[in-house]
This record gives structure tokens, C-alpha cells and sequence, in this order.
């Protein structure tokens, strides 16, 4: 195994046990309770966990194991900045915008987001493959969703297809 492939996969076992760690009765959220660290956090990682949620429940079955998968990502993308309430209303927030705005206004969100450094465009996608293989099925309207994130992005097929395949497809 390469490189690359060797440090996806850590990646996608690192995200896949971050998420399921117990917690105790989580406060309620807001962003005034917060330490101006934890809302940096919060404000930076968001749109890379927006592309995750928008890949991973593009086929209308978000799992346990895919909820778990992302939480364990946002713990690992904020250091363990954000707890379990302010992941929630993270999710719950995107849950409202996708369902408000419809896949394609929220991908073209997204994407404008991230587009300005290539990095975070390959690592939105890497993160996002991810994500969709966790329950071990890769849907086909998973990988439309995200193959349109990456042309929105314009992030080639060739390298779309070695982003997929290094997360384990």
C-alpha cells in the first residue's frame, strides 16, 4: 500500500473511532457561550464539514456509522475544539439548509467557500470520499453529489478518482 492510501485509511479509522466517543449530558450550544478559540474553530471547519454532511446524506440514509464518521472528523479537524452539542447544532443547521435550499444551492455554497486554495478543495473532497465509505457503500448518489462538489470545484476527474480511491473505495 502507498503512501498516500496508508495515511487515508488512518484518516478514515481516526474518524470513524473519534466519533463515538461517550459523552456526558452535553450543554446547550450557542456561539456566546464559547471560547473565542472553539468559534474559530467552528467557523473554519465548517465548510469542510458541510461537504461531508451534503455528500454523506445525498442518498437519504445517514447511518449511525456515517454520523459517527463525521463527528469524528470535525473532532480531529478542531482538536477537540467543539464538543458534541455544538457538533449537533452543526449538523442539525446543515440538516435545515439542505432541506431549505435544496443539494445544489448548498453544494454552490460550499464550493465558493472552499475554492479560493486548492488544498481545501482536495481536502473537502478527501474528507468527503471518506465520509461516504464509511457505512462500507459508496452510493451512486453519493458520487454524483460528490463529483458534482468537485467540478463545482474544479477539481479534475483523474484527481477526483485517486482522492476516492486513496479513501478506500
Amino acid at each position: 500500500m502507498s503512501g498516500p492510501d496508508k495515511t487515508l485509511d488512518r484518516l478514515k479509522e481516526q474518524l470513524l473511532s473519534g466519533g463515538s466517543r461517550p459523552s456526558i449530558a452535553p450543554r446547550a450550544w450557542s456561539k456566546e457561550s464559547v471560547r473565542p478559540e472553539a468559534e474559530a474553530a467552528y467557523q473554519r471547519i465548517r465548510p469542510f464539514a458541510e461537504a461531508m454532511y451534503l455528500v454523506m446524506s445525498s442518498d437519504g440514509a445517514l447511518d449511525e456509522r456515517e454520523r459517527n464518521t463525521l463527528r469524528g472528523a470535525l473532532r480531529s479537524l478542531t482538536n477537540g475544539e467543539l464538543g458534541t452539542s455544538a457538533m449537533e447544532a452543526m449538523l442539525a443547521e446543515f440538516e435545515l439548509l439542505l432541506e431549505r435550499d435544496g443539494l445544489d444551492l448548498r453544494l454552490d455554497d460550499v464550493a465558493a467557500r472552499l475554492y479560493p486554495e486548492r488544498e481545501d478543495r482536495e481536502l473537502a473532497l478527501a474528507l468527503a470520499a471518506t465520509v461516504a465509505i464509511a457505512d462500507e457503500h459508496f452510493s451512486e448518489d453519493e458520487h454524483e453529489a460528490i463529483v458534482s462538489l468537485s467540478q463545482r470545484l474544479g477539481v479534475s476527474k483523474k484527481r477526483l478518482d485517486s482522492l476516492i480511491a486513496g479513501s478506500g473505495e
